[in-house]
């Protein structure tokens, strides 16, 4: 054969192939003595081989041009609105503003609160119940700094609309109501209990079986109090990671003794709280679900234990990043599949993801920390293989004033990143309420969910590409809607609004990102961010107080929601003076100039457009 040397590059299903010539010809070549030669002239076994090579050549030959030929056309996203899976709960974090072992005004910030209601969509928010401080422990929080980030969120989320659902988690019980606790493992049948006059609230521990009655009526008041400012808790778990002792507030429990607490506090709780939901055990995902470990664990001690799963609502687990694309056979498909099977499904309850985190804040992954498109293939992987309904990250947000998005954290104060805008592809376009629904994907490396919600009658969809390459996909499926907006992340793009789909039609997903198709993009029935009225005029601005003295100066944009707002200060010269960025909350500004006495025309940029007042300084 001629030795070629021109090489042809193929892109396919798999990647790029590329074959030479000589591959090509030599895949079809037929053997130079011809079939048709007689026998005693031919070495008949050579002949047979010869026979068997070219027909496996031309085999994979022919599967490589099939996928050739099928790399150029869209595959089809089926879906099924009438298969059905788990009913969404909801999607949420834990804390304030800034953590609440800093200052207590750090804790309320109401700009960071219209951002993660109306923006993020934000439906669930886990607290601590802090326990009384002793005179050798001081607690980083109690009850008095609690409430006015309570009572905040309670605010905003009712302009909008938005009925958030309140988790409540104990850390650890009052150190009045803990003994000391022996225990080599969580199964340990010989652990022991008792009294420890030294016991306090961080350290481990464990609650004086004792004292099941007065546990039950200490969390009982602490609902009070929610209730007393028009909060009704949703959810309440009795104890935070119960097989860790840490430095920190903590309590321990070996599987026996969970299921002692289960029954018997939850009675006392049931009766003055019915509609409680009490989630638990809130131990790590990895111990509930992996390998055979769940034998060992919390969730097999309830489900073989006679009144336990009376007295449980939902299987609660943690977790954190585990940077496995969720295919199946993954480390995390493995062990929401389990926890499903072993657990969920037999209890008959359903699963919440209650704590996560320790995801870094770039897309991709940055020296083995997995990223923002980690965390969306993590979300993807609960959801369909846990069939989760509730996912709560950890601390909100943390650090206001920094630039800098910790691991732990989706946000710093108001300055949001990459793990904001994937968690914004789940959280604001899957509301409470919404059905997963039967969605298949056509390759292997895409990965998707979609959802009904019945009284929005809306649909969406969550579409993750893992590739490093395109992939075109169509949605088709009896009952999914004629048109849907497209919101796209990337490495380049946070959650972007870039157009409208019609179902049946071929759409691009890009390298490495996250596609929601929502056929309703308002369903926190409020503006984006970036959202402002056009065309300002002065008269739709307001001033107040005009003359200013000091102090704050209101200013309030007419048909203005929520966005930034440029603010710019001259003499009536034309000279600036001052210039800076605010963010108008429903379309008030407060600002603090620093004037000297004089006449100023104050210029308001919105998306672009401008207005101007004229104040008076005095």
């Amino acid at each position: 054969m001629q030795n070629y040397q021109h090489v042809h590059k193929y892109p396919c299903l798999l990647g790029t192939i590329n074959l030479d010539d000589r591959f090509i010809s030599d895949s079809l070549a037929i053997p130079e003595n011809r079939l048709f030669l007689r026998v005693m002239e031919y070495d008949f076994p050579q002949l047979i081989m010869n026979i068997y090579t070219n027909m496996k050549r031309f085999y994979i030959f022919f599967a490589l041009v099939l996928s050739l030929s099928l790399s150029g056309y869209a595959q089809t996203i089926s879906v099924d609105t009438a298969k059905q899976h788990q009913t969404i709960q909801g999607f949420g974090f834990f804390g304030a503003h800034d953590v609440w072992w800093h200052s207590p005004s750090l804790m309320w910030n109401r700009e960071w609160a219209e951002m993660v209601v109306s923006d993020l969509g934000l439906t669930m928010w886990r607290n601590e119940i802090h326990p009384p401080a002793t005179p050798q422990r001081k607690q980083d929080a109690d009850w008095n700094k609690q409430l006015p980030m309570v009572e905040g969120l309670k605010s905003v989320a009712d302009e909008y609309g938005v009925d958030i659902k309140v988790l409540l988690t104990v850390w650890s019980p009052p150190a009045s109501m803990k003994w000391g606790a022996s225990f080599s493992w969580a199964g340990d049948q010989k652990a022991e209990r008792f009294p420890d006059p030294n016991i306090q609230t961080n350290h481990g521990g464990t609650l004086n079986p004792n004292m099941y009655e007065d546990y039950a009526n200490y969390l009982i008041d602490h609902i009070k109090e929610y209730e007393k400012i028009g909060v009704k808790v949703y959810g309440l778990s009795l104890q935070n990671e119960p097989y860790f002792s840490q430095d920190f507030n903590s309590c321990t429990y070996t599987v026996y003794w969970y299921c002692e607490l289960l029954n018997g506090v939850v009675p006392v709780i049931k009766k003055a709280y019915p509609d409680i939901k009490i989630f638990g055990s809130e131990n790590m995902l990895a111990m509930e679900g992996l390998g055979k470990n769940w034998e060992w664990f919390f969730h097999n001690a309830i489900k073989n234990d006679k009144n336990a799963p009376s007295n449980i609502d939902a299987l609660a687990v943690h977790g954190y990043s585990d940077g496995v694309i969720p295919s199946t056979g993954s480390a995390l498909a493995e062990m929401w599949t389990n926890h499903t099977e072993k657990f969920s499904k037999p209890l008959n309850k359903p699963a919440w993801m209650t704590e996560t985190s320790g995801y870094v804040d770039s897309w991709e992954p940055v020296n083995n920390r997995t990223g923002a498109l980690g965390l969306a293939l993590d979300i993807h992987a609960a959801l369909y293989y846990g069939n989760i309904e509730a996912w709560v990250w950890w601390q909100g947000s943390e650090n206001p004033g920094s630039t800098s998005i910790g691991d732990y954290s989706l946000m710093a104060g108001t300055t949001v990143g990459k793990k904001y805008y994937a968690s914004r592809h789940f959280y604001r376009f899957i509301r409470p309420g919404a059905v997963r629904v039967e969605a298949t994907a056509p390759y292997s490396d895409v990965f998707v969910t979609a959802y009904h919600h019945p009284e929005r009658s809306s649909h969406t969809l969550v579409v993750i590409n893992s590739a490093k390459q395109e992939r075109e996909i169509n949605v088709e499926g009896a009952n999914v809607p004629a048109t849907f907006q497209i919101y796209r992340s990337s490495a380049s793009e946070d959650c972007e609004h870039v157009g409208e789909y019609l179902s049946g039609t071929n759409l691009t997903l890009p390298p490495r990102s996250v596609v929601t198709l929502a056929s309703d993009d308002k369903l926190v029935g409020v503006v984006d961010l970036k959202e402002s009225r056009r065309n300002l005029s002065s008269d739709q601005v307001y001033v107040f107080p005009n003359p200013y003295k000091s102090g704050d100066l209101t200013v309030k944009l007419e048909g203005v929601r929520n966005s930034e707002v440029h603010v710019s200060f001259f003499t009536v010269a034309g000279a600036l003076v001052q210039k800076n960025k605010v963010y108008a909350v429903n379309g008030m500004l407060n600002l603090q100039p620093s004037l000297r006495k004089g006449t100023y025309l104050m210029q308001l940029e919105v998306e672009g457009e401008k207005v101007s007042k004229l104040i008076s300084v005095q």
